[in-house]
């Protein structure tokens, strides 16, 4: 906070800040990375043919095809939550 005061005492028209870890970008370094994008891949893929089909015509079709989409979610989100 001292150093914030001297620089705004020096004549400075801004105040710098000690830049914060937290905003640093995001970095997936994972071992996984690659399956997890693939798995994200065939979801998005799934979740649009699931919804077109369902708006469309066949419904309970649709139904079946968003679940079995959402299984390649959810191993994403679990390797994505163990940091693997």
């Amino acid at each position: 906070m001292i150093e914030d005061e001297k620089y705004f005492e020096e004549g400075k028209s801004q105040i710098r800040h000690r830049r914060r870890s937290n905003l640093r970008p995001f970095r997936d370094e994972g071992r996984f990375r690659v399956l997890r994008f693939w798995l994200n891949l065939i979801f998005i893929v799934g979740a649009i043919a699931g919804m077109s089909l369902y708006f469309t015509s066949y419904r309970e079709v649709a139904i079946y095809i968003l679940i079995a989409a959402s299984i390649p979610k959810f191993i994403e989100l679990s390797l994505r939550i163990m940091k693997l």
